[in-house]
């Protein structure tokens, strides 16, 4: 996962708000068990920021906007394969791997831009 966190005092400087209350500080409002997912699994390997007050799960507008650019940053950095579920990702760099091999061991070219193998017409 990729860090944006900030440290407890810099949070408690920062607009403090509610995970309840976080969804309508979204730029599009979202529903409650998408902020419930940003904090438990993420979006794009970044987690939203939370603490506790008692027994409050709270956020800040602040973290809600990091989280937002982080998100967007890391989905800019990333390529196709990242558009895979995280189970499947392993799979399919073996696979990957594995065709590889198969190309080099049997002398096949890498197709070309229009699928014809590169060198033919």
């Amino acid at each position: 996962m990729v860090s944006h966190f900030v440290s407890d005092e810099q949070l408690f400087a920062e607009t403090v708000i509610s995970i309840q209350e976080a969804g309508k500080h979204f730029p599009r409002p979202i529903s409650q068990s998408s902020i419930e997912r940003f904090v438990n699994f993420g979006k794009n390997g970044v987690k939203l920021q939370i603490f506790r007050i008692g027994n409050s799960r709270m956020t800040t507008r602040e973290s809600i906007m990091r989280w937002l650019s982080a998100t967007q940053r890391q989905a800019d950095n990333h390529s196709v394969r990242s558009a895979l579920p995280l189970k499947q990702e392993k799979p399919a760099k073996e696979a990957t791997k594995e065709i590889e091999s198969l190309r080099q061991r049997y002398g096949l070219p890498l197709p070309g831009k229009d699928g014809q193998a590169v060198g033919q017409n």
